[in-house]
């Protein structure tokens, strides 16, 4: 494998040229290095440069275009673009190995390699120790495994010189990510669902576009798609549109591909903006939390005592990360709002400790700079007067965006959420779905690094909460955006789908708290729910032949527990065998419905 490994130079106020580690390409256009390879370009405002690049000479990076990951790696991006194959990774790397580190030994050296065993894992700072140590020129250098990249080197010299590797499970992103985008909009396209490809599009200008012209072209294609369903326009002129839209997208695939960007105005910017960048660096460098972490609870502990309950939220440990969806699930009056009370601030716990990393990380500890980086849309909305317009661009002045500017964010939000036709309707004139959307508009128009959802599903059909969370999950999952989004609901299969973590509370104790893909994994039984046109007597005869372990009659349903060699297809075989008519029928051996049975 050909990995394509380059020195990264910083150029200081006064022209001098430093070399300050190594980096190499992940694909095209994206490298990784070592985080404090960069950290003193960010902190003095200096530029910075790599070379030994594919076509020779020198290239300019971007401040803005670099972006740190956890641990200590970083990713940047060149907008020139290689002929660099994707790298392999791996994911081998452990103790006693032997790894080979590829990188430059100095600033006038040629690439060299080096052989080093692994001594030992750090787990609190999730990083190998190599047996010796390398340069400091070699930090960021990638440490292959059997010829794949499994880690990169930082070679800051501590604890008695030891070099480490942090592993490349480390990365924040998806490298292919953007690929993987675009092939989901041409999906769309050729499966004719306009509607997903242009609200996906307005997504792939607000992560990967560098343009701002390109959002109010993305809002015109928007526009164009949903007055060509209103009217039913003949197919000719939504395949134009089909065309017009992967246009779009391929010019954003290729936009800007200068080397240089060299007005003063975005120097400045990237100046001012990564100065801050860097106070992050130095306040978390010592931190316990993962960087993604949001929000953390230790042994959170809410109790209520008056004459009319004692009702307590017993101890529980949960956090939120960014670009993960994590839903409360439970009957009425277990301590769903509780907790989400507690986690947007309107509470205080009675025991307990809870924290905000990501949202303190500049130093800012008071409640003001926290909360303005929370939107909490309880299960009763908040009423705007006026029209809906106005009522948003009321909201993005209150973070100072004036003109222009919020006009243009406005009309984005509303396109991408399907509110552009209610735009002059009062709150009266709104339909209970619409009044959600618009409160997702609002809360999302404050950019919060925390949303925080209470029983949003309760008064939507199923086709509005279908579309609601399919929105929710494409935004959730924002690379401009990051947000971790915690929400409670009774829609329990509805919600199961999009969650990446799941709370079940049942009389203010956590049953389940976990990965939603983990839950039922390690069960010893299966379960089923269904409804059938017979008799309970009559169905009992007929499953008899399965080998049942319980039946419960939930009175619309039946909920039965199965050995795990008895399957959905076994069941329904049997079924039609029998010709009895199903009514309803599901698998929930790996839902948490089965828990509600546990509820005393």
């Amino acid at each position: 494998m050909n990995i394509v490994v380059v020195r990264v130079l910083i150029k200081s106020l006064n022209g001098v040229y430093q070399f300050n580690g190594t980096a190499f390409f992940l694909n095209e256009n994206t490298l990784v290095t070592a985080k404090h390879v960069l950290e003193s370009a960010l902190k003095n405002a200096y530029e910075v440069y790599i070379s030994e690049i594919p076509n020779g000479g020198k290239l300019k990076i971007l401040h803005e275009n670099i972006t740190f990951c956890e641990r200590d790696i970083a990713i940047f991006k060149t907008k020139k673009r290689f002929d660099i194959k994707p790298i392999e990774l791996s994911n081998a790397l452990k103790e006693k190995c032997e790894v080979t580190i590829e990188g430059y030994h100095n600033e006038n050296g040629a690439k060299s390699s080096y052989e080093h065993r692994v001594s030992s894992y750090v787990n609190h700072e999730h990083t190998y120790e190599l047996q010796g140590h390398v340069t400091n020129g070699l930090s960021g250098s990638p440490v292959l495994l059997e010829g794949k990249v499994c880690g990169v080197a930082q070679a800051i010299h501590r604890k008695d010189n030891l070099t480490f590797i942090i592993p490349i499970s480390e990365l924040c992103i998806d490298v292919n990510v953007k690929e993987k985008r675009f092939k989901e909009i041409e999906q769309y396209i050729e499966n004719n669902n306009l509607n997903m490809a242009t609200k996906r599009a307005m997504d792939f200008v607000d992560d990967f576009s560098i343009d701002r012209d390109k959002r109010r072209e993305v809002i015109t294609l928007r526009s164009n798609y949903v007055a060509l369903r209103e009217e039913e326009k003949e197919d000719a002129k939504f395949q134009k549109l089909r065309h017009q839209i992967l246009d779009f997208i391929y010019g954003i695939e290729n936009e800007s591909k200068d080397e240089e960007v060299t007005t003063s105005s975005k120097i400045e910017k990237s100046a001012s903006f990564f100065k801050n960048k860097q106070n992050f660096l130095t306040k978390i460098k010592n931190s316990q939390y993962s960087e993604d972490d949001v929000f953390t609870a230790n042994a959170l502990t809410k109790k209520y005592k008056s004459r009319s309950t004692n009702f307590m939220l017993s101890p529980i440990n949960f956090s939120l990360k960014y670009g993960e969806i994590t839903v409360l699930v439970g009957e009425n009056g277990n301590g769903k709002t509780t907790l989400l009370d507690i986690v947007a601030g309107k509470l205080v716990q009675t025991k307990g400790k809870i924290s905000y990393p990501e949202l303190t990380k500049y130093g800012q500890k008071d409640w003001v700079s926290i909360k303005t980086q929370i939107s909490y849309i309880e299960q009763r909305l908040d009423e705007y007067n006026g029209n809906a317009t106005d009522a948003l661009h009321y909201t993005l002045g209150l973070r100072g965006i004036k003109g222009k500017a919020n006009e243009d964010e406005v009309d984005f939000i509303m396109h991408r959420l399907g509110l552009e036709k209610y735009a002059l309707s009062k709150w009266s004139e709104l339909s209970s779905g619409f009044k959600m959307r618009f409160a997702l508009a609002k809360a999302l128009l404050r950019k919060p690094k925390l949303l925080i959802l209470d029983e949003p599903l309760a008064n939507l059909d199923i086709n509005t909460q279908q579309l609601f969370l399919n929105d929710l999950v494409d935004i959730a999952k924002s690379l401009s955006n990051r947000m971790a989004v915690i929400l409670s609901s009774q829609n329990l299969y509805e919600v199961e789908a999009i969650a990446d973590n799941i709370i079940f509370l049942s009389e203010g104790k956590a049953l389940y708290n976990g990965n939603m893909k983990a839950f039922g994994e390690e069960r010893k039984y299966n379960s089923f729910e269904f409804l059938v046109n017979i008799s309970e007597a009559e169905l009992l005869t007929v499953l008899n032949s399965v080998g049942y372990i319980e039946i419960k009659n939930e009175g619309n349903s039946y909920i039965m527990t199965t050995e795990k060699s008895v399957t959905s297809n076994r069941l329904l075989k049997l079924f039609l065998e029998k010709k009895i008519e199903i009514q309803y029928f599901r698998d929930i051996s790996k839902s948490t419905r089965k828990l509600f049975g546990e509820i005393k």
